[in-house]
């Protein structure tokens, strides 16, 4: 550090001497930190989206800061009821009547589902061009599903409300 002869007091450290930790915010960041706190002004939040839309580490910044900003709001102790609540969340006899009920219903409704349509496409007396379009149907379902399927997954890193507990 160096003194300022004037005053007897040390001068803050030129950025050079800066530690690693203590980086100031490149452009990039503080756009993403306004663009998330909704500080941005109407003419630089346009051009800002393009950028989001043809760059994902910009995108993955700003959903980093919109998780922080999350997360901040639950830096709160938790609440008495909030307390009582983790304790219901966590027993399994809370957890496992849900979770058994939701299995026994999907696997009944597959199984269901995929009797039906088979016995559907395989009776002789459905004419060919009625089989072919349920079959296109139970296709085109399938597809659609797993495409929301994709970008859920694709979009879950980006999701600020993912690492939050109730």
């Amino acid at each position: 550090m160096t003194q300022d002869p004037s005053r007897g007091e040390p001068d803050e450290p030129p950025p050079s001497e800066m530690p690693p930790s203590e980086t100031p915010p490149s452009a990039d960041e503080l756009q993403a930190m306004a663009y998330a706190d909704g500080e941005m002004p109407e003419g630089d939040r346009a051009a800002f989206v393009e950028r989001l839309r043809s760059e994902p580490g910009l995108l993955r910044l700003v959903a980093e800061h919109r998780a922080l900003d999350v997360l901040s709001r639950g830096a709160a102790p938790p609440e008495p009821a909030e307390l009582d609540w983790s304790t219901v969340r966590d027993a399994a006899s809370y957890r496992a009547p849900r979770l058994l009920g939701w299995v026994l219903l999907g696997v009944a409704m597959a199984a269901g589902a995929a009797l039906l349509v088979a016995g559907y496409l395989l009776d002789d007396g459905v004419p060919p061009g009625v089989r072919a379009l349920v079959a296109a149907a139970v296709a085109g379902l399938t597809l659609l599903f797993s495409d929301v399927l994709r970008r859920r997954l694709r979009a879950l890193p980006l999701d600020p409300y993912r690492n939050l507990e109730r």
